[in-house]
């Protein structure tokens, strides 16, 4: 029988609590954990938003060009393309007492939010944006001012109800008051009412169609030519007739020389389709084709002596005027050639001054007003608000008020001696191809 002495006693004991306390000291950090498991703390945010591109100055109602992008980043800086989350922009500083319009909460893509119809409504210095996401770090824009339009009375411009159906390739017909966006990237009709500045939606055309262009003869609106909405393939002849009156279509006799991407002018109740391109990217046609509603025929007439595609025509003192557009190769983009259908020629004029493409235009009192455009038809690069008024009394062209929204592809109305600027795009295309970058900006031009 073994006798333990109280010191080795004392001892035993010693070991026995150093051992304890080092069980302890394992098993604690354990049941730390173990708690924590239970009842977790908000990690720290380790993305980050950031505007990738930051607003511009602006006109107070005008969209916002080009579109605002902000892209989900990790720690490194680097975006994180698996991020598919909401991204929600507010405002920030408000200076004006503005309220932000347009789409505000966005799916990213890639990591990245595209947010494309904002505006402000009142003007003001050192506006800011706030962008937010669930459990991202959030992001504030560099400061941007909107300006207010001042009360419009001549050369000028205000901003209007925008487009409701944001698309590109649509076309554009004034009639009984009311000014319609019809077809594009869908076959959907829209009418603007400039008395009440609201639109409504009309019967659907029948077959959808981009590319297209609209004459009006006696209030009926007359959609020719196009390529099938949505694609770029091979252009039909096809001619569809709107009556507003009863909000009904009919087929009319096709274009027996199908084409996209030409010019329309009306004169005593014909309707001219001048050049354009043949095949979905040519060749470039200068060819004229006129259609009589009476008779439902199309006559051939003298070609275009430039054949280009994208070039705007107004119609003066019974003239046709071609103006600006894009030729084979590196184009002609300042040319202005004018048809006299009663001796069926054509005559050089004086040229546009600011070389462009996919632009429109209105004619108001005997003038034609040239609005918008690409200054880069080949690449796309840049596009303008510049407006460039030509006379044909005097055969000179002269600088007008800027568009509030720089764009190509819009299209022109023209009601009570306003020109309507509806659509358009505004963002770099890739190729020949459009993604994107479309607007429903509608912009009033008084001259």
């Amino acid at each position: 029988m073994h006798r333990y002495s109280k010191s080795g006693n004392r001892r035993l004991h010693g070991a026995l609590m150093i051992q304890r306390a080092a069980w302890l000291g394992f098993v604690w950090p354990l049941l730390i954990v173990a708690c924590d498991h239970h009842h977790p703390t908000q990690p720290l945010p380790t993305t980050k938003l950031a505007f990738i591109v930051q607003p511009t100055n602006t006109f107070a109602g005008a969209t916002l060009t080009p579109p605002i992008l902000v892209s989900v980043k990790d720690v490194a800086g680097v975006i994180v393309p698996t991020f598919t989350g909401d991204v929600t922009i507010a405002l920030g500083t408000n200076p004006g007492g503005g309220t932000l319009s347009g789409t505000r909460t966005v799916a990213a893509s890639g990591g990245i939010a595209t947010f494309p119809d904002l505006s402000i409504d009142a003007g003001g210095n050192g506006y800011t944006f706030v962008a937010s996401a669930m459990g991202v770090g959030a992001a504030t824009s560099s400061a941007f001012n909107a300006v207010r339009l001042a009360n419009c009375v001549t050369d000028c411009w205000t901003v209007k109800a925008p487009m409701p159906t944001v698309r590109s390739g649509f076309a554009v017909g004034a009639a009984n008051g009311m000014v319609y966006t019809i077809g594009g990237s869908t076959g959907t009709v829209e009418a603007y009412d400039p008395n009440t500045n609201t639109w409504t939606t009309k019967a659907p055309m029948p077959n959808a169609l981009s590319g297209a262009r609209v004459g009006v003869v006696n209030g009926v609106l007359y959609v020719v030519g196009g390529y099938p909405a949505g694609e770029y393939s091979v252009p039909t002849g096809t001619v569809q007739a709107y009556d507003p009156a009863t909000n009904t279509w009919t087929t009319k006799q096709p274009n027996p020389n199908p084409r996209g991407l030409f010019g329309v002018g009306v004169v005593n109740g014909i309707i001219y389709a001048v050049g354009g391109l043949i095949g979905p990217y040519g060749p470039v046609t200068g060819a004229v084709e006129a259609y009589d509603p009476v008779s439902n025929t199309w006559t051939a007439k003298a070609p275009l002596p430039t054949p280009r595609y994208e070039a705007a025509v107004g119609v003066v003192n019974g003239v046709l005027y071609a103006v600006g557009g894009q030729g084979s190769g590196s184009g002609d983009p300042t040319v202005v050639e004018a048809y006299d259908p009663i001796s069926d020629t054509w005559v050089s004029k004086a040229p546009l001054p600011t070389a462009r493409s996919e632009l429109d235009v209105g004619v108001v009192n005997g003038v034609i007003y040239a609005v918008g455009g690409d200054t880069t038809a080949t690449t796309g690069t840049s596009m303008v608000n510049t407006v460039e008024a030509y006379d044909p009394t005097t055969n000179t062209w002269t600088t007008k008020a800027p568009m509030p929204t720089p764009r190509h592809l819009l299209r022109i109305g023209v009601l009570n001696g306003f020109l309507y600027a509806i659509g358009g795009q505004y963002k770099i295309p890739v190729g020949h191809i459009y993604p994107g970058g479309d607007t429903g900006a509608n912009e009033a031009y008084h001259p």
